[in-house]
């Protein structure tokens, strides 16, 4: 067995920055200067190329940063991973995931997922990614095993149970969701990531109160991100408050002309407020944007209001998944 570096430094600073890295929220740009540290001390460490390609994923997926500065720098970066270690099964899965969140290249994201699978069967993550891209699909069946199967190989994944409590919630598994995502939560209170999620279940399922609470903890862990902001809009409405919900367009759309804002964020509060030309219009953002939520089109509860609309049907076929 060929140890992926013979450097100790930077074999710390790699576990250090994809720890931080998949923490979500702010947590990323940390990591990511971890695992920048990481390649500095070993240029040919190729697993902190792949971790580099993660970091860049996260904060341009999540919308931290603008992601078509970001996209480039992600393939880069995983691709030179691939050129040091072709059986690195990290490079094939990072690969994977920007082909399937950000390229909308569906048959090129399962071979490089498939590919790191059959390198390294027992890597978590990866089932957990795969099970995310399957539910994408709509092939929930198969998602729900994978996802499972992530968390078994990895118990104390806060990840792991996130991504899963994630996906039954959209399906509408509410108790199981929301089960899930306080065990997320019991691993790690800090988590933006896991609150968010879980306020978006609470949301789903009605339970407003607890929902607003949830997502008032996410802002407070990762400042004023622009999907919890989202989110808080249409909790708002769901209560009956549209006034509310109006202000947290108003700001969404404020921001949007000065700084980046994930564009599925502002067209899902349209939908909501019944302003589906404009939903609409956003939509054609996201897609030029390559807003990750747009993976989404087929399952996320965001899109339901606009799913009659003739429209979405184009959307459908333009994103590749109308069957």
């Amino acid at each position: 067995v060929r140890p992926p570096t013979e450097n100790l430094e930077a074999y710390d600073l790699y576990l250090r920055g994809r720890f931080l890295v998949n923490q979500g929220g702010e947590d990323p740009r940390k990591g990511l200067r971890y695992v920048q540290q990481a390649l500095s001390t070993d240029p040919r460490y190729a697993l902190a190329h792949s971790g580099i390609a993660e970091a860049y994923h996260w904060l341009g997926g999540t919308g931290i940063f603008r992601l078509k500065d970001v996209l480039p720098r992600a393939q880069k970066a995983a691709r030179r991973a691939l050129e040091l270690d072709e059986t690195l099964p990290e490079a094939h899965f990072q690969l994977g995931l920007l082909a399937w969140s950000h390229e909308f290249d569906w048959s090129n994201a399962e071979k490089h997922l498939l590919r790191a699978l059959e390198l390294n069967p027992d890597l978590p993550q990866l089932h957990s990614l795969y099970g995310f891209f399957l539910a994408s699909m709509g092939r929930f069946e198969e998602s729900l095993s994978s996802l499972q199967r992530g968390v078994q190989l990895d118990p104390l994944s806060q990840i792991a149970h996130t991504w899963l409590g994630q996906v039954q919630s959209w399906l509408g598994q509410f108790p199981s969701a929301i089960d899930r995502l306080q065990t997320a939560l019991e691993l790690n209170p800090t988590s933006w990531h896991a609150n968010h999620m879980l306020g978006m279940a609470y949301r789903l399922n009605s339970n407003c109160p607890e929902a607003i609470e949830a997502f008032q903890t996410a802002i407070t862990l990762a400042g004023r991100h622009p999907w919890s902001i989202m989110e808080l809009g249409l909790t708002y409405l769901a209560s009956g408050s549209r006034s509310q919900a109006e202000a947290v367009y108003d700001e969404l759309s404020s921001r949007w002309n000065q700084e980046y804002v994930p564009p599925t964020t502002l067209s899902f509060l349209s939908a909501a407020l019944g302003r589906f030309d404009e939903a609409f219009e956003w939509l054609e953002r996201a897609y030029d944007e390559r807003d990750m939520l747009m993976t989404w089109v087929k399952l996320l509860p965001h899109f339901d209001p606009l799913r009659d609309d003739p429209r979405f049907t184009v959307v459908l076929k333009t994103m590749g998944l109308y069957a």
